[in-house]
């Protein structure tokens, strides 16, 4: 004799359920791993803008342009820095007789991060030279 306490099929009922449960925990692991990946990619563009605007900083500072010495009090000039395949736009404004402003505008992907520094020019018996001023250092945004 067959005990009939449970309806026929039940069986194929749970296994069904637990293939849709399964599949359902395996697209969620899928979507959490994509927003991961996004995230972490995100983070990597932001670092590389930043650093790409430092980049454009210093090495303005390092490598100074006579032309920013003779530009007028109040007005400014922009040029493009390039370096391992990203890029940023650096600003230099003269602001009076021996100070100049610096910004660094870089973007990579979605990530975009502006930098700026204030440099002062000093002169000397050696001549002009270009030096950064003490905490003068700024991210922008």
């Amino acid at each position: 004799m067959t005990d009939r306490s449970r309806p026929a099929g039940f069986a194929l009922v749970l296994a069904i359920l637990g293939v849709v449960l399964v599949g359902a925990l395996i697209v969620a692991t899928h979507v959490a791993v994509g927003l991961e990946h996004r995230a972490a990619a995100a983070g990597v563009d932001r670092q590389r803008a930043f650093a790409m605007s430092e980049y454009a900083l210093w090495s303005a500072v390092a490598v100074w342009n006579p032309a920013n010495a003779a530009l007028p009090p109040g007005s400014a000039t922009s040029r493009v820095v390039r370096a391992a395949g990203d890029s940023a736009e650096l600003t230099v404004i003269r602001l009076n007789d021996e100070i100049f402003w610096l910004v660094a505008d870089a973007r990579v992907g979605e990530a975009r991060r502006r930098t700026g520094i204030s440099v002062r020019a000093i002169t000397d018996s050696a001549g002009v030279r270009y030096e950064p001023l003490r905490r003068s250092w700024l991210e922008v945004h």
